[in-house]
């Protein structure tokens, strides 16, 4: 058995980080006309509260030590990282793979999810020793960070870019969301296209001032247009209709110490290593990963009511997290038959236990004329 720690999980991902300064001059971003143009909404289910209520119960569990004594800090990570060059934020990029990665891989273990399948993560670093590559494209496009899984199918859960802040901030992009040709638009477009090469839904842009989490929506190629060339060499022209929900974190350095995170606190505040963490979470649901078209995107903060025949009890279940919580039985609606043990249907008198079906029946509608009724009834 394992030694547990007094450390959970939302313990390691709610820490102090330093302040970075970030000296680099202003440059203009990468373009390229074909990339889709999405449509921007802010994604409000992203929050806190959705966050606790889904995986809430992950998140406060101990845990094991040799995690804990392995854990990256934050202070020696970053002392003395000024971001000069646009480069520089492929540490920030570095820190959440070596920080969240380790803990997403036992998220998974501990809630059971792909079981046998291994996670392969992998970020190109500011030196070029190490450089993310896209498996499923064949010209192997390069992305600074890349979360998937090593199956058959090598499925996409998050890719990530890095920015510096003066290069791209999410507040110039989301002051105008129905505008997609804008200068601060384009790393989006970007992330967007690599979705679109990767197959996933789930993106982020991490800088030293924000790390912005993305999910993508687009309607998938029509049968004349997939059968005209490669699948992965141009799919920005053969997605349409193309969305963004988008949410921002701050850089979480208004927290001074533990003490801040203490007595509850930390299940108040939203990191940059929470984030990412999420999104891979989300991304290991299975049918809640593939780019798909907007309309079909499940919203993050949705439950269904369920009956639980074996435990004789209805629950809500968590449409990603797959977590339960007790639930009153649903409303029963007239002459429909009851489930097993559903009390309130019972109580109800509706249904097979409702009003008598004779008395639905509206005698002034009742045309009896030529009726023979003899030896009906005996006399």
């Amino acid at each position: 058995m394992e030694s547990l720690s007094t450390t959970t999980l939302r313990d390691a991902l709610v820490r102090q980080k330093p302040f970075v300064p970030c000296t680099s001059r202003r440059t203009g971003n990468t373009k390229y006309i074909p990339w889709p143009k999405p449509q921007i909404r802010v994604w409000s289910e992203f929050n806190i509260q959705t966050l606790n209520d889904s995986y809430g119960h992950v998140l406060d569990t101990a845990l094991p030590r040799y995690l804990v004594d392995n854990l990256t800090m934050p202070a020696d990570f970053f002392k003395n990282l000024t971001v000069s060059d646009d480069k520089a934020p492929l540490h920030f990029i570095g820190w959440n793979d070596a920080t969240v990665m380790p803990l997403v891989k036992w998220s998974m273990q501990h809630m059971g999810l792909h079981t046998g399948t291994a996670l392969f993560h992998r970020y190109t670093d500011a030196r070029g020793t190490t450089v993310a590559k896209l498996p499923q494209a064949p010209n192997k496009l390069t992305v600074d960070h890349l979360v998937y899984l090593q199956n058959p199918h090598r499925d996409t859960l998050v890719v990530g870019l890095g920015r510096t802040s003066t290069k791209w901030r999410s507040v110039a992009a989301m002051r105008n969301p129905g505008d997609a040709r804008g200068e601060n638009t384009w790393p989006i477009r970007q992330l967007a296209n690599l979705c679109a090469q990767s197959g996933t839904r789930y993106g982020y842009i991490q800088t030293d001032e924000e790390l912005a989490v993305c999910c993508f929506g687009a309607k998938p190629p029509t049968s004349d247009k997939a059968d005209t060339g490669a699948r992965w060499q141009e799919p920005h022209n053969k997605w349409d209709d193309w969305s963004v929900s988008l949410m921002v974190v701050p850089w979480n350095t208004e927290l001074c110490g533990s003490g801040d995170a203490s007595g509850g606190g930390a299940r108040r505040i939203l990191t940059t290593e929470l984030a990412p963490w999420w999104l891979c979470m989300l991304a290991l649901s299975d049918g809640h990963r593939p780019l798909v078209e907007t309309k079909e995107i499940v919203a993050i903060d949705s439950w269904e009511r369920v009956y639980l025949h074996k435990e004789c009890r209805w629950v809500r279940r968590h449409r990603y997290s797959s977590w339960e919580v007790p639930a009153d039985p649903p409303p029963p609606s007239a002459y429909e038959t009851p489930e097993p043990g559903n009390a309130a249907t019972l109580a109800a008198d509706v249904g097979a236990n409702g009003q008598n079906w004779f008395d639905l029946i509206d005698p002034a509608t009742i045309d009896l004329t030529g009726a023979n009724f003899d030896g009906m009834w005996p006399v």
